[in-house]
């Protein structure tokens, strides 16, 4: 994979990334006391930013969190997947939930990534997103009225992957970070695959059309 095209110039907090088969969860660290805390919403401004970015740019990442045609079936309302730009406090239906009982151990948990997800694009794409959040200081808005997922102010997540890997081709910011070769080198591939998907006919359509003809 081709080396970021730029480097952000200030010293940024060390992340942990702590990987699930269906989400990425990170906390950050700064001279070993944790960033995430304090404030509104019990999550600091510098927080509250590299949430706003993840949103800000949900849908090119979701493009490397949710990857295939399959991973795009589990999502619908009361599978505790989420399927809109959202964030919450200990909402599972967000795309973006802050958890944590207490304040030491609160911690940023994206909802989005499934278990064929690559953890380093996953990771890379998160984390990249965030940072932009923070170089733009973006204002994060008000969370979603829980459950996430009933919030019809919300935008809808791309809802296939060609939709997702247009949103990827277009995000300059996100592309500039993760790498203009990257880009268009994992879209073309992925639009490969969509193509193949398309031309194979499933055991199901066999099933159900094989006696109409």
């Amino acid at each position: 994979m081709p080396s970021p095209s730029r480097t952000p110039s200030r010293s940024w907090p060390t992340p942990t990334v702590t990987s699930r088969p269906s989400c990425r969860s990170r906390s950050r660290t700064r001279q070993g006391r944790a960033v995430t805390l304090t404030a509104e919403h019990g999550i600091s401004d510098l927080c509250k930013q590299f949430v706003a970015g993840q949103l800000a740019h949900a849908p090119a990442i979701y493009a490397l969190l949710a990857p295939t045609v399959n991973c795009l079936k589990r999502r619908r309302t009361h599978t505790f997947s989420p399927t809109n730009v959202s964030w919450g406090l200990e909402d599972r239906s967000a795309f973006v939930r802050i958890k944590g009982g207490s304040v030491a151990s609160r911690h940023v948990e994206n909802r989005a990534p499934t278990a064929i997800s690559n953890p380093y694009l996953a990771g890379a794409a998160i984390l990249g997103a965030g940072i932009l959040g923070i170089e733009d200081e973006l204002v994060l808005e008000p969370p979603a009225a829980s459950p996430a997922e009933e919030d019809a102010s919300k935008t809808p997540l791309p809802t296939s992957v060609r939709e997702s890997l247009e949103a990827l081709a277009v995000d300059e910011k996100l592309g500039d970070l993760l790498g203009d070769e990257f880009v268009a080198a994992y879209t073309t591939m992925r639009r490969y695959e969509l193509r193949r998907f398309d031309d194979h006919v499933t055991d199901w359509e066999f099933d159900e059309y094989v006696e109409i003809h």
